[in-house]
């Protein structure tokens, strides 16, 4: 989780994500991202998708760049799959980011097992479980 003193706050954070992803969502940015996922035999991007793929994450990160260079994870799993993103999972993160930065209520130690428990318990647990029958 990234605490640094000079983050911004959560509510800033969760704007600046509604907006990014209703920008990536217009029709125009939807072809340009449609259009940059473009994929060859090989597996890789044609060298005409390549060059969308570039246009479209550098008109995205020109009007969002201090996002993009702050959370730059963030800006990527938003403008690659903006109707995939799980809003309600940054939401989760972002109320733990609170309880440590704003109300202290929890370490950033505590927080980070906090939600390595939670991820675990979702996404490997069940996994585990079934293959151990």
């Amino acid at each position: 989780m990234f605490t640094d003193k000079n983050t911004e706050s959560s509510e800033t954070i969760m704007n600046t994500v509604k907006s990014l992803m209703a920008y990536v969502k217009q029709d125009e940015l939807t072809e340009m991202r449609e259009a940059g996922n473009v994929f060859g035999r090989n597996g890789k991007r044609t060298k005409e998708s390549e060059e969308v793929r570039g246009k479209y994450v550098m008109q995205c990160a020109g009007l969002y760049e201090s996002f993009y260079y702050r959370y730059t994870t963030l800006f990527y799993a938003i403008i690659d799959d903006p109707d995939g993103f799980d809003l309600e999972k940054l939401k989760v993160f972002l109320r733990m980011k609170d309880k440590v930065e704003v109300t202290k209520e929890i370490s950033h130690e505590d927080a980070s097992k906090k939600i390595g428990e939670e991820e675990y318990d979702k996404y490997v647990k069940p996994l585990v479980t079934e293959n151990s029958k």
